[in-house]
């Protein structure tokens, strides 16, 4: 009894973790990943940006591999933010993990922080609203998710926007708030941020592919089971020492749990449904070429079909021309040959009758009409003997031994 006892409680432990390694990996089939990608660098009122372009693209590819549905931005304008904006939010409203991703000019403005469209022209602070992307409006995107909310923000470049609204409201009043950098966001719950430097601070473009902030994030990403504070803390070492201690990135989290960007166990899972599909997709493009190839055959077999049957009409045409035409030459022969006869019946030469008679049996004899050759043949025999032309008169007899056999 006790022996049974322990075996139902294996059994019991056995079927519980089973259920839970299963239905976690339901969870993470299920799990809807979205990230909205912009990268600003082609802009019309200043100079132009180099990074921005390839970190945002090489950002899209990164993402995607770790199941993100992507929305992406190339040099956007006011209106294309807005509506790269609205699709993401439509996505983001039940995504269990929903990103957004900057990088291209940002500027603050009393507390409140903006990202640059690439034809923004800041004539004064009036037109900052109008020209710009309100960071908030982003949050307030964010905040649709009802999972995991991360925003990544590499938007503190040397920044001419900034200077010239420092410029301008340096000139009318003393208290006109920092524009370099970008300032803190204090609302945060929830939601981890990461920016390229720490507030009121300018962070470098960089001067390879991509800025050194958003290099670091690209070689951390594909590491498995890296939990999301960590990875950016790495981000923000590697980063501080490519600098030589010039730029430190900042990260703000308020997640209650974690988050992972890639799990090996999840990857191991998905190689094998990776490799299950391409086995499927393998099978499909092989019973497609099949298919192919069968319906090239039977196309093939048709035309070698059609060359045979025009073949045979064709024979069966010529050999009923041939055909016809044998017959009208043997009717012609066969006139010819017994107006001869009729004309040698009129005379008394035994020699002419019997060539008349001779010929007349040979053409019945090729038109296949033996008998009657026959009879014609044995006249002209009789003939050839009143003659006294033996030879030609055994000559014919050769000719009638042949027909009676």
């Amino acid at each position: 009894m006790h022996f049974f006892s322990r075996a139902l409680a294996r059994l019991a432990a056995f079927l519980l973790i089973a259920t839970l390694v299963t239905s976690g990996f339901a969870r993470a089939a299920e799990e809807k990943r979205v990230a909205l990608v912009i990268g600003n660098a082609a802009y019309q009122d200043a100079p132009p940006l180099f990074n921005p372009r390839n970190d945002a693209e090489d950002m899209m590819a990164a993402l995607k591999g770790l199941g993100f549905q992507v929305v992406d931005g190339i040099d956007l304008d006011r209106r294309g933010m807005d509506r790269a904006m609205a699709r993401f939010s439509r996505l983001a409203q039940d995504a269990d993990a929903a990103l957004v991703y900057y990088a291209g000019h940002g500027l603050q403005y009393l507390g409140q922080n903006y990202l640059v469209p690439v034809d923004a022209k800041l004539e004064d602070e009036h037109t900052l609203q109008f020209e710009m992307t309100r960071l908030d409006d982003i949050l307030g995107t964010l905040d649709r998710a009802r999972g995991v909310k991360i925003l990544v923000l590499d938007a503190c470049r040397n920044n001419p926007f900034a200077d010239k609204l420092t410029r301008m409201l340096s000139l009318r009043t003393r208290d006109y708030g920092s524009t370099r950098g970008l300032a803190k966001i204090e609302r945060t719950q929830g939601m981890i941020i990461a920016y390229a430097t720490q507030s009121n601070q300018v962070a470098a473009d960089g001067g390879g592919r991509n800025s050194p902030f958003t290099a670091a994030l690209l070689r951390e990403l594909p590491q498995p089971d890296v939990e999301i504070g960590v990875l950016f803390r790495r981000v923000a070492v590697a980063v501080n020492k490519a600098t030589e201690g010039r730029q430190t990135p900042e990260l703000s989290l308020s997640l209650m749990g974690e988050f992972y960007f890639k799990r090996a166990g999840k990857l191991a899972a998905d190689k094998g449904e990776e490799a299950g599909i391409v086995s499927e997709q393998d099978r499909e493009r092989q019973l497609r070429e099949r298919l192919t190839r069968l319906e090239d055959e039977k196309k093939r077999a048709a035309e070698e079909l059609a060359a045979m049957e025009k073949a045979n009409r064709e024979k069966v045409r010529r050999e009923a021309a041939e055909r016809d035409a044998l017959l009208k030459a043997q009717a012609e022969n066969e006139r010819l040959a017994r107006e001869a006869v009729s004309r040698a019946d009129e005379t008394d030469q035994l020699e002419t009758h019997a060539e008349a008679r001779a010929d007349l049996g040979e053409v019945l004899r090729m038109a296949g009409r033996s008998e009657e050759a026959a009879r014609e043949l044995n006249r002209a025999v009789q003939l050839y003997e009143r003659k006294g032309n033996a030879v030609s008169a055994k000559q014919l007899r050769s000719l009638l031994v042949g027909l009676r056999r």
